[in-house]
């Protein structure tokens, strides 16, 4: 009996073998769903898929103790669910064809997706909800009339993505609305590649500054930006952007003339433009505009990024009781802004680390200072999932020095010297990044507060849980 034990597990198929032929059965099937435009072939396409699907299920039962092949095989199953789905789109697009409806195909894709037969017309719909509780209790002896505990319930975005194509696959547009906040009309643009490493935009879009505040904000690790990060960055803007993507992605280089207004309106408050340049170098391959590692990334990816900008903004002297036309011209002085900022972000297997650098310039020219001419900042984060593309723990830093620019004399009261942020959170992915719930907790420390007489400093508690819906 026992030799006949030994001779069944000599003959039994290594998994790490299982593992090699399956993957190579996974790689032709991509192949083959991409170039299936009809539906010849489909048949057979969900037979294998079916095949595939039982030999990983064996797999999985086996329960291996070797880490690598347990992530290979978790990866397989997602790579095998996605073409499954995709091959169902194929089959409804069939049959819509077979009853004679020949013009616009429908799909689920990473959202509604509406195509044309020849693909010249593509619309896809995708929405994010974000439902957030946020408390905030504030050190005894620190609270004000202007800062004090609060508990409330927010609707921090709700935003509707339009994005495709039109007449030519090459010429792409997006039309993004957030029901949430003032604008509604967050970005809306038309981009042309020629090449695939070469595209132009124009529209309102994203100032190309700061890694975090380009990341995807669906997709962040913790309930929002850093700090640091939001009292540096540039908002949305109208404008023309150039950007040219060589080596496979593995370097990216954004330059951007846009208004550079001071105020959310569409017209330039200047006759000066703001110039934005940014350069990311991405050795190991392109790292996806998103925080976190929830794919496992399997091999290690790095980027590094700079990104530089100027713009003039009129002087906001008349906020304080200044002039605001010391030079005489019969115009309101402008102030000069540099902003320069490094970036770092690396993730492997769960793990995931970004951190980035800001200065802030200010030249006041004619203009009465009204505020620090420089300004510094920067934050740290890194995260890790516990669960594998289930459950994450994140932890963050932050540092910065506020900006009393364009503000009153009574807000510039509660703007303190440094604002530090230590942040502790986790995620739990309901179903992938799209659904899933979220909590944090961070102390925050505001120093040499005036409001408190200019010595003192507050400390302060903050809790937030976040629901996230997105498609």
């Amino acid at each position: 009996m026992a030799t006949l034990l030994l001779l069944l597990a000599l003959l039994a198929p290594d998994p790490a073998d299982q593992v090699a032929k399956l993957r190579q059965e996974v790689d032709v099937l991509k192949q083959t769903v991409a170039e299936a435009a009809t539906q010849r072939g489909l048949a057979e396409l969900e037979a294998r898929l079916e095949r595939v699907r039982a030999d990983l299920n064996h797999l999985l039962a086996l329960r291996t103790n070797d880490e690598d092949l347990r992530r290979t095989v978790e990866s397989l199953s997602l790579q095998i669910g996605e073409l499954e789905r995709r091959v169902s789109s194929l089959r409804l697009r069939g049959e819509d064809e077979a009853r004679g409806l020949t013009g616009i195909a429908a799909a689920f894709d990473e959202g509604f997706t509406l195509r044309s037969p020849d693909n010249a017309f593509v619309l896809a719909i995708h929405m994010l909800l974000q439902f957030r509780y946020e408390g905030l209790q504030v050190d005894d002896r620190q609270e004000t009339a202007a800062t004090f505990d609060r508990s409330s319930l927010l609707l921090p975005r709700a935003r509707l993505d339009l994005r495709g194509n039109a007449y030519v696959p090459t010429l792409t547009y997006r039309f993004l609305a957030d029901f949430a906040r003032d604008p509604i009309l967050q970005e809306a643009w038309v981009e042309w590649a020629p090449r695939p490493d070469l595209a132009m935009r124009a529209g309102r879009i994203q100032t190309p500054y700061a890694r975090q505040w380009l990341n995807r904000e669906d997709r962040f690790q913790l309930v929002e930006r850093a700090e640091a990060t939001e009292l540096f960055r540039a908002d949305r803007d109208l404008g023309v952007q150039l950007s040219f993507t060589p080596a496979g992605g593995r370097v990216q280089a954004i330059a951007a003339l846009l208004n550079g207004s001071a105020l959310p309106a569409q017209v330039n408050d200047n006759v000066d433009f703001l110039y934005a340049l940014r350069l990311v170098l991405q050795p190991l391959g392109p790292v996806p505009p998103d925080e976190g590692d929830a794919e496992d990334t399997p091999n290690p990816l790095a980027a590094l990024g700079f990104s530089l900008l100027y713009n003039l903004v009129p002087t906001d002297a008349a906020l304080v009781g200044r002039p605001v036309d010391v030079d005489g011209d019969s115009r309101p002085d402008n102030v000069g802004v540099l902003l320069a900022g490094a970036d770092l972000a690396a993730r492997w297997r769960g793990a995931s680390l970004q951190a980035e650098l800001f200065y802030r310039r200010r030249d006041f020219g004619a203009a009465p200072a009204t505020d620090r001419t420089s300004a510094w900042g920067a934050y740290a984060q890194a995260g890790y999932y516990l669960l594998p593309r289930l459950a994450e723990l994140a932890a963050r830093y932050s540092w910065a020095q506020p900006s009393a620019f364009g503000l009153a004399d009574s807000a510039r009261r509660l703007v303190g010297s440094t604002h530090q942020e230590a942040t502790f959170g986790g995620s739990y992915l309901i179903a992938g990044r799209e659904l899933r719930a979220q909590l944090e907790y961070s102390y925050l420390i505001d120093e040499k507060v005036p409001e408190l007489g200019g010595a003192a400093s507050r400390y302060s508690h903050r809790f937030r849980a976040q629901l996230q819906l997105a498609f």
